[in-house]
């Protein structure tokens, strides 16, 4: 609702006011002032649940159900998610000013508590929609960068690229973060964090990028696919953690940068990229205290480093509070830890146990030593010998459990950090405290934001502790111990795929492919666990799959079929592997001999093992490549197949079957049993279930609809093939897959070229061309530029021959026979409008030899059509006879097969040219074959046969048929 003014009416809502904090539970919104505080969705229910019993114990039990509704999780989740309340409310300990401990019961908030009924805007009327990002949550509080957080901001009013450089530890991140903050609402398209700390293989900087900016694309040049998705947007990205494969993202920066104009970039590094235009923020430790006598508390705490120190050691001892007896010896830590903002942090955590000076003894003492070892490290020795003297002072099962938690690459849940921690000698509960405690100590950070919490390691952490795991255990059984669990994790993974949603399956586990990654890379270099790494490929392939990494997923899969793991592999893994290979290849390059010969391995290991299901998508996917390398015969044969051992009646599978032979049927030109196949998909009730398509990703419903939205035109029914391509565009656009997007983009194309709607056909080739190029398809873009090439013939436009000539090779070259007649028949289109009308002969010609060698009759009618009007165009004594036979020939064939449209194309044009002793015959045939269309009577063609009839466009000029046989759109 809005008042006079057009503004939108606020809102009353319910507020809860504690501290200078106010709480709004409908919007999921706390504020602190005016500022948006950021907390998880977990930890926002657990605190409104606290506030609405102020005073009151509140159970354990009554809070798992408020934060997880319906889900049983274990109590640790509660117990990470209050510490992260605690944090964010500047609140700790057992005994905090908001929330108390109730030991063996609950929690109870403490602090008063207002109830009031506060007017705010509304969100919903005349906002401005939110824009996206996937910024990491800040419970922390930053201190001493403002002034540089503001700096970088005004940096990207000259510079597009700006990079935070500084030692590791000193806050780049943080920085980055609140610099993100406060950039969002310039950027229309919001802002993209991409941590590279988990890439170590230089090759997927682009895929790391794309998956944070929620790209899917089936591409084998993920970079071109990402820059293709940037090039029409306004969006800030940061790429954070970049020193371990600076050469690569420098790369992949210069090509956004060059691609995508309005795209800026932040990154942070220990080095800069060392690319033009690039502008260098150095960022040093915070800010300490000078060496003074007499420094007092009030003093040091005018400097950021004790502004740090003072609040994390709040965190863990509520009661402390920098004397001024005290305030030389934090200054001195401080200094001692270079002002390194981890290091401080690291350092405050253990002043409830040894106290100030013994802090600063033991600092002295073990980082002089620590020093020396890590000389290795440069400039970052001071936060290694950091790491080590706190390192030092945790327990052997601490050391243990943080060491062994350094094999995992990415985020990981508790349990997993149990499967890899845990023996028989450390129980899992043990590794409950353990983690616990390292969170405390700030030596394991956690994500809030998922179903459970999640765990990971700062990769200096990481590096650190991996190398303190070789003394206390061979690092490979830990490996080991990881690349098991991963297999595991990979393998429930696959199951879920039958059973959740596809968004569902990706939060669970889409960030699983980091650590897939790294074991795979592990069991490969050792022969003797080469076995794990091929079981692991195979359990890993729905992950390449759904996360859209079908290049990376073949490439993988092929390196698993290498005959140097021969010995590894069972009947079964050669199933998998090849038909990963196979069905993966098709989709991201195309129908290549070795995507023919992968599926009939696979096919033939289904069989050798009795697997109905697995045979079925073998066949499915032999069936496509038939179908788009011309191959009717085969495709039908493949799909009989399919019919005789769905035993089981897999509703997908006779879907698949249908849809393959209904459309090598209207390639055949048997319109009418093409029809019936694929009205029997069409008919059938749509899966509910994502367990009866798992397998049949590509949706055989939508295939349908587009294959027999072409049927219908050819039979003359011009509005129900727009209303059927409309549906597939529909399911298209919500299927997530852009391979069927590109498909139905192309088939609503064909419809709007047949029935004259140029617009529309223009609006869907520009949406084709930039989907394809996003996901990196080139194939799907070369079949618009083929598209282009006759809508611009039919528009008038000149048509560029040398483009559209590269477009055909390239189809050629990639096997995609299917649609090569009809495109070169376009091409001769517009050589016939250059005045080439021997080369437009010569194509046509290839048209119709292609069309009979491969069966592929429905295209005929049209083709003979067109070369009579070339015949035409090149004149000679026998020209009109051999045009009229030719056009004879046409008609004839188009009633056989039952395609009126054709028949009515042909018939306009021997209307056309008829002598006028026959021209009355002429004219009473196109009434005939007229007058049997019902619908779409806008539609070009029928506009055209009403002109001729009435007298209005009866010679040839009026229809340039001497320039190519186009027929102008000036008659819609």
């Amino acid at each position: 609702m809005s008042d006079s003014n057009g503004a939108s009416s606020p809102e009353v809502v319910r507020s809860l006011e504690f501290g200078g904090f106010i709480l709004l539970p409908e919007r999921h919104l706390l504020l602190k002032g005016e500022e948006t505080v950021r907390v998880g969705s977990r930890a926002l229910s657990l605190l409104t649940k606290l506030l609405e019993h102020p005073g009151e114990t509140v159970s354990k039990s009554d809070l798992l159900n408020a934060g997880w509704p319906s889900l049983h999780v274990e109590e640790h989740n509660l117990k990470t998610n209050i510490g992260i309340l605690r944090r964010i409310l500047g609140d700790s300990g057992q005994a905090g000013q908001f929330i108390t401990t109730v030991s063996g019961r609950g929690y109870r908030f403490v602090a008063a508590v207002q109830h009031r009924l506060s007017r705010v805007p509304n969100p919903d009327a005349g906002g401005k929609p939110a824009r996206y990002s996937n910024l990491p949550h800040q419970s922390q509080s930053v201190f001493g960068r403002s002034r540089t957080i503001a700096a970088i901001c005004s940096d990207f009013d000259q510079s597009r690229l700006v990079t935070i450089v500084g030692t590791g530890g000193v806050g780049k991140t943080t920085v980055s973060i609140h610099v993100a903050e406060k950039l969002l609402p310039k950027f229309r398209d919001g802002v993209v964090f991409v941590d590279l700390d988990a890439t170590n293989d230089p090759r997927h900087v682009a895929n790391a990028i794309a998956q944070s900016a929620g790209i899917a694309a089936q591409s084998a040049n993920r970079l071109a696919a990402l820059c293709a998705h940037l090039r029409a947007g306004e969006t800030l990205i940061i790429l954070d953690n970049c020193e371990h494969v600076l050469d690569e993202v420098a790369h992949t920066v210069t090509r956004i940068l060059a691609d995508a104009p309005l795209v800026k970039i932040l990154a942070t590094s220990r080095e800069p990229l060392s690319l033009p235009a690039e502008k260098i923020r150095r960022l040093k430790g915070l800010d300490t205290p000078p060496i003074a006598k007499g420094l007092t508390a009030t003093e040091a705490l005018a400097f950021p480093a004790i502004q740090l120190f003072v609040d994390r050691a709040r965190q863990r001892c509520p009661d402390f509070a920098l004397s001024d007896a005290q305030a030389m010896t934090a200054a001195e830590v401080c200094r001692r830890l270079d002002g390194l903002a981890l290091a401080i942090e690291l350092a405050a955590t253990q002043v409830p146990a040894l106290g100030m000076e013994e802090l600063l003894r033991q600092l002295d003492s073990r980082i002089l030593s620590a020093e020396e070892e890590h000389a290795k490290f440069g400039r970052h020795r001071t936060l290694f010998a950091t790491l080590e003297w706190s390192y030092g002072l945790l327990s052997d099962d601490e050391k243990m459990v943080l060491c062994r938690l350094s094999a995992f690459a990415g985020a990981f849940s508790m349990d997993s950090a149990c499967a890899v921690a845990a023996d028989t000698t450390r129980s899992r509960a043990a590794v409950f405290d353990g983690v616990a405690r390292l969170v405390s100590k700030s030596l394991i950070s956690v994500e809030p934001d998922r179903r459970e919490p999640h765990y990971f390691l700062l990769n200096t952490t990481r590096a650190f502790a991996g190398e303190k795991l070789a003394a206390l255990e061979d690092p490979d059984r830990t490996r080991w111990l990881h690349a098991h669990h991963v297999h595991a994790m990979a393998q429930m993974a696959a199951a879920d795929t039958k059973t959740s949603t596809l968004d569902g399956w990706l939060e669970k586990y889409g960030s699983l492919i980091d650590d897939i990654r790294l074991a795979l890379q592990w069991t490969f270099s050792r022969p003797g666990d080469a076995a794990l790494g091929v079981k692991l490929t195979v359990a890993a392939v729905p992950f390449w799959r759904h996360l859209s990494l079908l290049e990376e997923g073949r490439t993988a899969a092929e390196g698993a079929l290498h005959e140097a793991f021969a010995q590894y592999r069972d009947q079964s893994d050669e199933l998998a592997l090849n038909l990963a290979v196979g069905a993966m290849g098709l989709h991201a390059r195309g129908p290549l001999p070795y995507v023919k010969t992968a599926l009939t391995r696979a096919l033939e290991s289904a069989e050798r093992l009795g697997h109905t299901e697995m045979q079925l998508q073998c066949l499915r996917a032999i069936s496509e490549y038939y179908l788009w390398t011309s191959d009717t015969r085969g495709a039908m044969e493949a799909s009989e197949r399919i019919r005789q051992i769905n035993t089981v009646r897999i509703a997908a599978a006779d879907d698949a079957a249908d849809v393959q032979t209904g459309t090598a049927l209207r390639w055949i030109g048997e319109l009418q049993r093409s029809q019936h196949y694929l009205e029997n998909v069409i008919r059938r009730p749509v899966a509910r279930h994502r367990s009866e398509t798992a397998d049949f990703e590509f949706n055989q419903r939508l295939v349908a609809l587009g294959s027999l939205a072409q049927v219908s035109w050819l039979q003359g029914f011009p509005d129900r093939a727009i209303q059927l391509a409309e549906q597939q565009l529909d399911g298209a656009r919500n299927s997530n897959y852009s391979v069927a997007l590109c498909s139905a983009l192309v088939q609503s194309t064909a419809i709007a070229l047949f029935i004259g709607d140029l617009d529309a056909a223009d609006q869907h080739l520009t949406l084709l061309d930039e989907h394809a190029a996003e996901h990196g398809l080139p194939v799907w873009r070369s079949m618009a530029r083929c598209h282009r090439g006759r809508l611009l013939y039919d528009a008038g436009e000149p048509v560029d021959l040398e483009l559209f000539r590269q477009s055909l090779s390239e189809l050629h070259d990639a096997g995609f026979r299917m649609r090569y007649p009809a495109y070169l028949a376009h091409f001769s289109l517009g050589q016939s409008q250059h005045g080439d009308f021997e080369g437009a002969l010569a194509s046509i010609n290839e048209v119709i030899d292609r069309c009979r060698a491969n069966g592929h009759s429905w295209g005929i009618p049209e083709a003979l059509r067109l070369k009579a009007t070339y015949i035409l165009g090149l004149g000679g004594r026998d020209a009109e006879e051999l045009s009229a036979g030719l056009l004879t020939q046409s008609i004839e064939m188009a009633r056989h097969q039952g395609a009126r449209s054709w028949e009515l194309r042909s018939l306009i044009t021997q209307a056309q040219f008829s002598k006028t002793e026959s021209l009355s015959a002429a004219l009473r045939e196109l009434s005939a074959a007229s007058g049997k269309f019902t619908e779409g009577l806008h539609t070009i063609d029928l506009v055209r046969a009403r002109q001729i009839l009435a007298g209005t466009g009866s010679s040839p000029s009026d229809l340039q048929l001497r320039s190519g046989g186009r027929i102008s759109r000036q008659a819609n």
